[in-house]
């Protein structure tokens, strides 16, 4: 009986590992599109730009394309700063070239990951400022031939912002382009998700962006989809497997 009972507490345990873990149905729509997102009035303002700016660390990032599938747990963690390069101007003061619009600003993404690094130039319009394009080609040390990255000429779209939390999707408006949303926060992300990070699968859905993997970053021990569940299992039938033996 007593064995009966840990079995069910183990089984429960193991239960809820899997539901962290995000194992729920795969879509399969084909909804896809790289329209200008309805997202919150509040983003489109240059105060929110500007909280936006600084460091903020990766904890997942969804696809929407489907060449790939499922839930993926990765070691590697991904730090991203942002920074305004060309400043707001001071009001009263005119361009410093006829050609130029005080409208247009830039900002710098850096990209931070496993020892190497991307750096992205984007530009908006002070009138949409949630809504960055992609201006020039990304360098850096993730660009390198070996590492096979493609490069992405796209729009960047801040889907949600808050003083901890950030939503951009990354999209490519032509025949078989990039389609991907990043999830980062302030803090670095732990073992489990914050219920703000798993709400944002739910609202990209409600864009009628459709989720086919999920991978989440800087899952220290862990790799490779469900590694995690993997260990808490292995670790539960050790721990059962002891208490068997002191029991007979």
């Amino acid at each position: 009986m007593k064995c009966l009972m840990i079995l069910c507490a183990a089984t429960i345990i193991l239960c809820a590992a899997l539901q962290d873990n995000g194992n729920e149905p795969m879509e399969d729509g084909s909804d896809k599109h790289c329209t200008v997102l309805d997202s919150d009035s509040a983003i489109n303002t240059t105060t929110a730009i500007r909280a936006m700016m600084g460091t903020w660390h990766g904890t997942q990032l969804i696809t929407h394309d489907g060449r790939e599938e499922g839930f993926m747990q990765y070691r590697s963690c991904a730090v991203l700063h942002l920074t305004l390069t060309r400043p707001w101007p001071v009001p009263g003061t005119k361009p410093p070239h006829k050609k130029t619009s005080w409208r247009i600003r830039q900002l710098k993404l850096i990209w931070g990951e496993a020892e190497h690094s991307l750096k992205f130039t984007l530009s908006f319009n002070s009138t949409r400022p949630g809504i960055w394009m992609c201006s020039e080609r990304q360098i850096g040390s993730m660009t390198r031939p070996e590492l096979r990255y493609k490069q992405f000429a796209g729009i960047v779209q801040v889907v949600k912002a808050t003083g901890t939390l950030l939503v951009l999707t990354f999209c490519e408006p032509m025949p078989g382009g990039q389609l991907y949303t990043v999830v980062l926060q302030r803090a670095p992300p732990t073992i489990r998700a914050s219920e703000e990070v798993r709400s944002i699968r739910n609202l990209l859905r409600q864009y009628g962006l459709p989720i086919y993997s999920v991978r989440k970053m800087c899952r220290n021990g862990t790799a490779g989809p469900a590694m995690g569940s993997l260990y808490v299992l292995l670790v539960l039938a050790a721990v059962l497997l002891v208490l068997m033996k002191n029991y007979y």
